[in-house]
């Protein structure tokens, strides 16, 4: 728990400094850099034993990411919802699904689509919406934060009833309570921080929400696909916390979702 703490408070200072003062072609480089980490990471849990073939696999990941983002972001965005959906509905028959796992090229696909999106809906929420990007990935890790760090300690103190017993049996449902509780004590501050008005309150109340549910499912795929590798941890880079994948697992289902929203906000004319 020590460890847990200390790393979490060297880490979001970091991550707060680099969302607002690091120039665009910097934070994109910044995240890429994550994403990165988090990919090489992907190639250890899908059974890629030399690190030449995973450098490579990297590599061109890298190019994707890179032609990938040339394409219109809404596009890019939604592709990236149609990925949470079909893999939300791969969670609902674990453990059935596991043939499809063995197909290597499953693997290597899964991984673009968890990854590259994410980097993408960052990489935009940060340089195509002017003073407002950063604002908008801080409101989102702050509801992921707040999801997670919820359900961690309320499911460990009065966590009874497992939500996904074949897949993450220490997940609890009154964690889930606990994360949204803290979600909605989020709410409550940016509402009276930022007196909303009756609108804006409901625009908050429900990206909130739909981050909060997307980001528990995107902690569950990476635990069942960890389940299916037989591994705990992604990796051991983050003392207390495991890999990089265990720590943006929920920020990879929220990201590509909740840019497509801002985006449609945006277009709409309905900024915050």
């Amino acid at each position: 728990m020590i460890k847990r703490i200390i790393t979490a408070l060297v880490l979001i200072p970091l991550v707060l400094l680099a969302i607002f003062f690091l120039p665009r072609a910097w934070f994109g480089l910044a995240s890429a850099a994550v994403i990165l980490l988090a990919a090489w990471e992907w190639g250890n849990l899908i059974g890629i034993k030399s690190n030449k073939a995973n450098a490579l696999h990297l590599f061109v990941l890298a190019i994707l990411m890179v032609i990938i983002y040339q394409l219109p972001l809404v596009w890019v965005l939604i592709a990236g919802c149609i990925w949470w959906i079909v893999a939300s509905l791969w969670l609902l028959i674990y453990p059935r699904g596991n043939e499809m796992w063995q197909k290597t090229w499953v693997k290597y696909l899964i991984g673009g689509l968890v990854l590259i999106p994410t980097w993408v809906a960052l990489f935009s929420l940060q340089a195509e919406f002017g003073h407002m990007g950063p604002w908008y990935i801080l409101f989102m890790l702050l509801v992921i934060w707040a999801m997670d760090t919820g359900a961690y300690f309320v499911g460990k103190k009065w966590g009874r009833t497992p939500c996904a017993p074949n897949i993450s049996p220490k997940k609890t449902v009154q964690g889930l309570y606990g994360g949204f509780a803290i979600v909605a004590v989020v709410d409550i501050f940016i509402i009276f921080g930022f007196q909303l008005s009756w609108r804006r309150i409901g625009l908050v109340l429900l990206i909130s929400l739909i981050t909060a549910i997307v980001a528990v499912i995107g902690d569950l795929v990476e635990s069942m696909f960890k389940r299916y590798q037989g591994v705990k941890d992604s990796g051991n880079i983050l003392p207390g916390h495991g890999g990089i994948l265990d720590r943006i697992d929920s920020l990879t289902a929220a990201a590509p979702i909740f840019a497509l929203i801002i985006t449609i906000i945006e277009l709409k004319g309905m900024p915050y």
